[in-house]
């Protein structure tokens, strides 16, 4: 968080690279054997949130961006299609 370039952990200096990161998953009622993370862990991650993707909204972008016209309409069928 503070842009630090070296840390201790578990009592060795280490090099810190900016440019990585540490992911977490905290959905523990979805998998068996799971155990949720306590509070004091929690507080150093960001949380986000990811979200089902409008799938005729992508479609159309596609569409449009590769010069079709009428790129709506044909995304609204073409989803239609590909998901029966």
């Amino acid at each position: 968080r503070n842009k630090m370039t070296r840390t201790t952990y578990q009592e060795e200096r280490i090099t810190v690279n900016p440019s990585c990161y540490i992911l977490t998953t905290l959905n523990p009622t979805l998998m068996i054997g799971r155990h949720e993370l306590p509070d004091n862990l929690k507080a150093l991650f960001r949380v986000n949130v990811l979200i089902k993707p409008d799938v005729r909204m992508v479609t159309e972008i596609l569409l449009s961006g590769s010069g079709f016209y009428h790129s709506r309409l044909l995304s609204i069928k073409l989803v239609k299609v590909l998901k029966s």
